[in-house]
């Protein structure tokens, strides 16, 4: 089953073709401001390099976020647009499984990692994940944090994976292993999580689907202490 995967949710846009053997194809900008101007060309690109034409995928996955709004609808705009030409099914994946399934891939001796990712105003989103298999498990629902609380929030667990990565190697306590969050986001990523997703029978509605704008739905845990 080829799957095409399409992640808009940060700067990195990026668009990957995978079947049951792996990638196919990948290809990447990264440049926050590019998305609506590069995601055509780069899904071309992507179809060029795998030798595999448009009409024989089978699914596409697009990232949900959390992310970036704008990214995100551009992303999800692809998505659909493809999936009502090709009368195809649409696969959502959150952004933050997809990742954390990569830092397992990465890391396969580690059982637990937290993302922990930028919401703007101080805030950060985050998300425990514990090795399940060769999936991942969500411990919990995604939070909405202020940043001076990731150490606290991390309790024992010394993964992170994040995009402020200053917070974490600042914070006095256990040394953390601490990940870069871009270099774990990627097109191939969402269309291998979509995949998996897809053979379950777990797909959305085209018509329907709207990215995760957690800042709007997430409660915010209050600041202790």
């Amino acid at each position: 089953m080829k799957v095409l995967g399409i992640e808009t949710s940060t700067k990195v846009c990026s668009v990957a073709l995978v079947d049951g053997r792996g990638v196919c194809a990948e290809s990447s900008a990264e440049d926050r401001h590019v998305h609506s101007d590069m995601i055509v060309s780069l899904i071309e690109q992507t179809m060029r390099s795998s030798g595999v034409a448009l009409p024989e995928v089978e699914a596409v996955a697009v990232s949900v976020g959390p992310g970036s709004f704008t990214g995100l609808r551009i992303g999800m705009s692809a998505a659909k647009g493809l999936c009502k030409a090709l009368t195809i099914p649409l696969v959502a994946v959150p952004t933050f499984e997809a990742v954390a399934s990569a830092v397992f891939d990465a890391h396969p001796h580690e059982k637990r990692v937290m993302v922990a990712v930028d919401a703007k105003r101080d805030d950060l989103y985050i998300t425990m994940f514990e090795k399940a298999g060769e999936a991942c498990r969500i411990l919990g629902e995604t939070e909405i944090i202020p940043a001076s609380k990731l150490r606290s929030a991390l309790g024992s667990t010394r993964l992170v994976c994040t995009d402020r990565a200053a917070l974490a190697t600042g914070s006095p306590g256990a040394e953390l292993a601490v990940l870069d969050y871009l270099r774990f986001v990627s097109g191939a990523r969402v269309a291998r999580r979509g995949r998996a997703r897809l053979l379950q029978g777990l797909f959305s509605d085209v018509g329907t689907l709207e990215p995760l704008y957690l800042k709007d739905f997430v409660v915010r845990q209050p600041p202790q202490g």
